[in-house]
C-alpha cells in the first residue's frame, strides 16, 4: 500500500512508513541487512570459490556481524550511530564495514554505504528520493574509485541498475517498498547477467572464459543488500498497518489499493448448485475445470506435500469485476473435503489479489499474527495461499497472484452447455 499524496502514513515504533525512515527505522533496516548478508555466508563463499579464493562469505559475514554490533549498541565504538542523523548511521555502517573486512571488498562495501552520505547536512529522515540520491553517489564514487564499470563482472553490475531503478521510482513517486523492491530485482538481473561475462577485475580475472557461467559474488552480497531492504520495508509497512490500532483514516488508505478478487463456496454436488444460481440468481455461465495431481504442482496441505492422487472441482462465473467460486473435492488430501465434513456446504473462503513482489512479505506479516498456511498450490503461474484464519474470522482467507491464464480445453467445460435449450 502507498500512502496518498495528501495523507502520509503515521510512523510507527521502529520510525518506518511507506515514504520515509527515520534514524531509528534506517537501523532496524540495517539490522535485517546484517541478519540476511550472515545468513547468506554458504552462498556468498560458494559463488566466490567458482571465481575466486573462497573467502567472500567470510569475510561479509565478519564486515555485517561488526554492523550488528554497532547497531544494536554491543559495541559502541561509534556513537554516531545512535543519534538521530540517518546520514550518520549510514556512515557509521560503512566504517564498521571498512574496519573490519579489509581487503577490496571492505573498501566497496564501505563505500557504498559511507560515500552516499558523504558531506551532507545533518538529516532525520530518508524517504524515496533521498536513498535514491545516496545509492547513485556511492554508486560514482566506486566507480570513480575502482574504474569498473557494468559488464565488467563487479558489484556495479548489480549497483548500476539499481541505482537507475531506484532513481526512477524516486521521479514517479514510489513508495519505498514498491521504489526498493524494484531495484532489488533490477540488481538480481544485473548480478544474473554477470554469468556471461569475463571479469576485467580482481581474483577472477586470471580464469579468462572460465569465469563465464558463474554470477560475480560482490553483485550477489548487493542483491542480498537490496532484498533485505525491500522485504524488511514491506514486511514492516504490512505488519503495522495490519493491526487493530489504526485509526478509522489509516483503515481507509491501508485498503484504498488493496483488490478483493474472490468469493468462493464449497458444496458437494457441483452440478446441482450451479443449476441452483443459474435458475434462482440468474449467475452464469461456469467454467468448470478439473484439477489433479497431474495438473497442480507443489499442493501442499499444512505444510506437508501432498504426494497421493487427488481430484477436485472447481467452477467460475464472475458478477461485474467479482470472481464467483464454487468447490467440489472427488478424492485425496484436500482442505475442501475436511471442511465439507466439518462444516457442511457453504462459504468457504474469500480471496485477495497480491502481486507476486509482495507475497513473501504479506504471508510474514499474517504469520506474525499466528495466521500460517494451510494450503498451497500452483497451476501454470497461478499461486494460491489459504489462510489458517478460520478460528478468527469464521471463514478462511485466500492470498494469490490472480493471473490471467490462457486454460488447455481438455481442462474446461461450460454450464450450462452452450447447446441447452433452458426455454422449454
Amino acid at each position: 500500500m502507498s500512502a496518498t499524496e495528501s495523507n502520509e502514513t503515521a510512523p510507527n515504533a521502529t520510525g518506518a512508513n511507506a515514504t520515509g525512515l527515520d534514524a531509528t527505522g534506517l537501523r532496524a533496516m540495517l539490522l535485517a541487512v546484517a541478519d540476511r548478508v550472515i545468513g547468506a555466508e554458504p552462498e556468498l563463499s560458494s559463488a566466490d570459490r567458482a571465481v575466486g579464493d573462497g573467502d567472500h562469505g567470510l569475510g561479509m559475514t565478519r564486515g555485517f556481524s561488526a554492523v550488528r554490533r554497532l547497531l544494536r549498541q554491543d559495541d559502541p565504538a561509534d556513537p554516531a550511530a545512535d543519534g538521530d542523523d540517518v546520514y550518520a548511521v549510514l556512515t557509521a555502517t560503512g566504517n564498521a564495514l571498512i574496519g573490519s573486512m579489509g581487503g577490496a571488498s571492505g573498501v566497496l562495501f564501505g563505500l557504498l554505504f559511507r560515500a552516499g552520505a558523504a558531506g551532507r547536512p545533518p538529516a532525520d529522515r530518508l524517504g524515496t528520493r533521498e536513498l535514491a540520491d545516496w545509492l547513485r553517489t556511492s554508486l560514482a564514487e566506486i566507480t570513480r574509485r575502482g574504474g569498473a564499470k557494468p559488464g565488467d563482472k563487479t558489484l556495479v553490475d548489480a549497483l548500476d541498475p539499481a541505482a537507475a531503478s531506484l532513481t526512477a521510482g524516486a521521479a514517479a513517486g514510489e513508495d519505498l517498498p514498491t521504489a526498493l523492491r524494484r531495484a532489488a530485482r533490477a540488481a538480481a538481473d544485473g548480478t544474473d547477467r554477470t554469468k556471461a561475462y569475463v571479469a576485467r577485475f580482481g581474483k577472477a580475472m586470471s580464469l579468462g572464459e572460465r569465469a563465464i557461467g558463474f554470477p560475480d559474488p560482490g553483485a550477489l552480497s548487493l542483491t542480498h543488500i537490496l532484498t533485505a531492504m525491500a522485504d524488511w520495508a514491506e514486511h514492516t509497512l504490512r505488519s503495522d498497518l495490519m493491526n487493530p490500532t489504526m485509526t478509522n483514516e489509516q483503515l481507509r488508505e491501508h485498503n484504498a489499493n488493496r483488490k478483493i478478487y474472490q468469493i468462493a463456496f464449497v458444496t458437494r454436488d457441483l452440478e446441482k448448485t450451479m443449476r441452483s444460481w443459474v435458475e434462482n440468481l440468474g449467475i452464469g455461465p461456469w467454467t468448470v475445470l478439473t484439477f489433479t495431481d497431474q495438473t497442480m504442482k507443489y499442493l501442499k496441505v499444512d505444510d506437508r506435500e501432498v504426494t497421493e492422487p487427488f481430484k477436485f472441482l472447481i467452477a467460475i462465473s464472475w458478477v461485474g469485476d467479482m470472481q464467483l467460486e464454487i468447490l467440489q473435492p472427488v478424492y485425496g488430501p484436500t482442505i475442501y473435503q475436511e471442511f465439507l465434513d466439518r462444516r457442511g456446504e457453504g462459504l468457504h473462503h474469500i480471496k485477495e489479489r497480491v502481486a507476486d513482489e509482495n507475497i513473501d512479505a504479506v504471508l510474514e506479516a499474517y504469520r506474525s499474527k499466528g495466521i500460517d498456511v494451510l494450503q498451497t498450490g500452483q497451476f501454470d503461474t497461478d499461486v494460491h495461499y489459504y489462510m489458517g484464519t478460520e478460528p478468527k474470522l469464521d471463514f478462511i482467507y485466500e492470498l494469490g497472484n490472480c493471473p490471467v491464464l490462457d486454460l488447455p480445453p481438455e481442462m474446461c467445460a461450460v454450464y450450462p452447455p452452450e447447446s441447452a435449450d433452458r426455454t422449454s
